[in-house]
């Protein structure tokens, strides 16, 4: 089983909490981006480049902030990191043996897999094929021709 995992996903391919993660860290960046441009520009435009004690409360608040979710954070990405657990894993092996069974095979493919309505390339939508109705039907029937 383990290598048909290994063989059947892509290690680049993220799970759901691996993106869970990746949203909270661009969500962590776009709330710094929003708080500190906010403030920077009250301080440089409005103020003249003067920062009085509430834009030293709103920074102090903002930091305060950053620094609870990022405690939050922590947990969120160490529990993402873990691998499967069996019973994870075991679903994911009686979806791949029930497959395997079924005589679909995963192919990767260098192209996309659907068609696409902006692409000037319109390509079929690929298909998982049965492997064992395509050697039966290899040896049974004639090779067809090329379409034209």
């Amino acid at each position: 089983m383990a290598t048909v995992r290994r063989e059947s996903r892509p290690n680049w391919a993220p799970t759901k909490l691996q993106m869970l993660v990746h949203v909270n860290h661009c969500l962590i960046l776009w709330f710094l981006f929003i708080a500190f441009i906010r403030i920077g520009v009250r301080v440089d435009v409005y103020q003249d480049g003067e920062a009085s004690a509430t834009d030293i409360g709103e920074l102090m608040t903002a930091i305060g902030i950053l620094a609870v979710w990022l405690f939050g954070a922590y947990p969120l990405q160490r529990w993402a990191s873990r691998p499967p657990s069996p019973r994870a894993r075991m679903k994911e092996w009686r979806q791949t043996l029930t497959a395997l069974a079924n005589g679909f095979e995963a192919k990767p493919s260098p192209t996309a897999t659907f068609s696409s309505l902006i692409t000037v390339e319109r390509t079929a939508v690929r298909e998982y094929r049965d492997s064992s109705r395509r050697a039966s039907r290899s040896a049974t029937s004639p090779p067809a021709a090329p379409a034209a």
